[in-house]
């Protein structure tokens, strides 16, 4: 039975010089090493389904997708293989094309997806995690900052912020950079930063916000945002 991403057509063809979440399936897998067998867990019928769970580890980077939650390891391998692209595309930075505009800061794939300066992918489509790679390559490359980002690859910074939230992962590891630089938190879901705790509105940056009731702190509220999400992300079956 094909899983979500997998009903979505041919994928196109990947740029040069790609970045390894972009790669095609076999070529994907040429670099993993995979590991089959039973993982921890209670006894019973958890325990015989979680025999038949999957390690996918790519080897020139040590990042790994794991699924262990369906009863067959052929879904398991292909589920691991879609949270290996993510992961890949989350952890893993990729120098971004040189670029005059930022139609030469964009693939075709990013191009195609883009319309009047709006990016939008359903996380579930087979497209995502290359969407997600090349976005926080150029965030990357951009000092973190979404404005600086947005404009390289021609979409405002509400949709690339929005884009990335859509893996909480991704933004979490986005905020942590911001955090280390004295930087904003941005929001899940939202073109606005939080205050780091203790912080002034900026009159001139446009994106103060006022604190959240009962919160610590912009780290805090991102933290506890995606620590309960990826909790919950860990067991959803992409």
């Amino acid at each position: 039975m094909p899983l979500p991403w997998e009903q979505d057509g041919p994928p196109p063809e990947p740029p040069t010089s790609a970045h390894p979440a972009t790669l095609p399936e076999e070529e994907l897998r040429k670099v993993c090493h995979l590991d089959r067998g039973r993982t921890s867990g209670p006894g019973g019928q958890h325990r015989n389904r979680v025999a038949t769970g999957v390690t996918l580890i790519h080897e020139p980077t040590g990042v790994l997708g794991q699924a262990s939650e369906r009863r067959s390891p052929a879904e398991n391998e292909r589920v691991a293989l879609r949270r290996l692209r993510l992961a890949l595309a989350t952890d893993h930075r990729c120098a971004p094309p040189k670029a005059r505009g930022f139609d030469e800061c964009s693939t075709a794939l990013w191009r195609s997806r883009r319309k009047d300066r709006r990016i939008a992918c359903n996380p579930s489509h087979r497209d995502y995690p290359a969407l997600l790679a090349e976005a926080l390559d150029v965030v990357s490359d951009s000092k973190w900052d979404a404005r600086t980002a947005a404009t390289r690859l021609g979409v405002t910074p509400t949709k690339l912020i929005r884009l990335v939230a859509d893996h909480p992962p991704a933004l979490a590891m986005w905020n942590t950079h911001r955090q280390r630089k004295g930087k904003t938190t941005y929001k899940p879901q939202s073109g606005y930063a939080l205050r780091p705790a203790g912080a002034g509105r900026s009159a001139s940056s446009g994106f103060g916000a006022p604190p959240v009731a009962g919160c610590a702190g912009a780290l805090s509220v991102a933290g506890a945002f995606c620590s309960f999400d990826c909790s919950g992300y860990a067991m959803r079956p992409w």
